[in-house]
Formats: C-alpha cells, structure tokens, sequence
C-alpha cells in the first residue's frame, strides 16, 4: 500500500470467543491482491477501526505465515472495543500496519522460553 495512513478494508470472516469479554476476530482483505502481497513480523501490530467509534491497537495475533487473512484479539474495555464486540461475521473495518518493532525468534531457537 503506498498511503499508510489509507486503511485496508478487512471483511470479518469468523469469530470465536476465547473468554468472558475476550474475542478474536478472523480478518480478510477486502481487496484479494492487498492481502496476497501483505506481510508482516511476529510481534508487530496494526491500528484497528470501527467506522465512526474510532480506532485502537492491537497485535496481530494469528502467524505470519498464513496469507490472505489476519488475526486480532481484544477484550472489550471501551468505546472502541466495544463497537469491534458489536461487529458480527461479515462486517468491514479498517486496519493500517503493520507498524512497530519485530520478536528475534530465530535467536530463540532451542531455547526455554516461559510464557
């Protein structure tokens, strides 16, 4: 995308409520092409937005090596997130990212890690 302040339009896909307050929400590009040619790290994170609530961040949960779609998780705490909750399977937001700094898991392979 050369505009980055231009979000992507993302179709709701799916849903699934992970616990009391907390869903995911599977996003795909509106735009077919967008979302084959996106890419992004692990740990990077996007500006998610309800049309006329507002926008929030959130990482980008699902792995980057799936294409074509992407993940957010979010527990509803305020106006914002409280409008993604209203959203239902088939509804468009708007996403911009990724933005921000990437995990080195390639320095962590054979490593413990606690989580």
């Amino acid at each position: 995308m050369d505009n980055i302040y231009r979000p992507y339009l993302m179709t709701i896909s799916d849903m699934i409520d992970e616990a009391p307050g907390v869903r995911t929400f599977r996003l795909n590009f509106s735009d077919e092409e967008e979302g084959n040619k996106f890419q992004y790290q692990t740990g990077q994170f996007g500006l998610y937005s309800v049309f006329g609530a507002g926008e929030s961040t959130f990482c980008i949960a699902s792995s980057p090596t799936r294409e074509g779609y992407i993940e957010c998780t979010f527990r509803e705490a305020g106006r914002v997130t409280k409008a993604l909750r209203e959203l239902n399977i088939g509804d468009t937001l708007g996403f911009r990212g990724p933005y921000g700094n990437v995990f080195p898991i390639e320095k962590w392979e054979g490593k413990n890690l606690v989580f």
